[in-house]
């Protein structure tokens, strides 16, 4: 896919097909081959269209974004960026803490994974985005997102752990996980929240102090 980029005709088509699927519901994926677009936020932004594409990569989420030749040689290779992370026990889950850059956006993340079938599996994902909080069922799979509107919900962050903090059972069963769901120790979770909080601050101020 070396030095091939989206012109003329692929542009239109890419243009057409993103306000479609912006339209139609803002986490719709598509398809331009090669690669493969996915609306973020509430701007509906795709800066990305411009770039001049290297190769597409897979992240650790199981999605693939596409790498410009430029973030290659800068070190930067993905959109998205995991500064840092600490993992948390609770409950029989486990809370994975982290400082999240996604484009031009940023804020704490909460992934919370469980066992499925053996294996580790993300059930949830809370991303406490300045631009575009938002929360995940599932985000490996089905990946069922919504907003959190900070004008009804309050601050992203208190929000998310509110939702740990008394849900995160019921949640889980709602991703369709209802054996891990069956699983998790919510009494524990709950007591607990402060600590996932405290991490939250810790990790977030690591993470600030080594892009300064």
């Amino acid at each position: 896919m070396g030095g091939e980029g989206l012109t003329g005709g692929n542009m239109e088509n890419f243009s057409d097909r993103w306000s479609s699927s912006k339209s139609e519901q803002a986490t719709q994926q598509f398809t331009l081959s090669p690669l493969t677009f996915s609306p973020e936020g509430r701007r509906g932004k795709f800066r990305v269209c411009q770039a001049t594409f290297a190769r597409v990569i897979p992240l650790r989420d199981g999605a693939d974004y596409p790498v410009t030749s430029k973030q290659i040689a800068s070190g930067r290779r993905t959109p998205e960026t995991e500064d840092t992370m600490q993992d948390l026990e609770i409950g029989g889950l486990t809370f994975r803490i982290e400082y999240r850059t996604q484009g031009e956006d940023r804020g704490p993340a909460i992934r919370v994974f469980g066992d499925v079938g053996g294996e580790p599996k993300q059930l949830l994902r809370f991303d406490c985005f300045e631009d575009d909080p938002h929360y995940h069922y599932d985000p490996t799979g089905w990946n069922l997102k919504f907003s959190m509107d900070e004008l009804t919900m309050g601050d992203p962050l208190e929000f998310s752990l509110a939702r740990i903090g008394r849900h995160v059972a019921t949640m889980i069963e709602k991703a369709k996980f209802p054996e891990a769901s069956a699983r998790v120790d919510q009494a524990e979770v709950t007591s607990r929240v402060d600590e996932i909080r405290s991490t939250v601050a810790s990790v977030k101020q690591q993470a600030l102090s080594e892009q300064s």
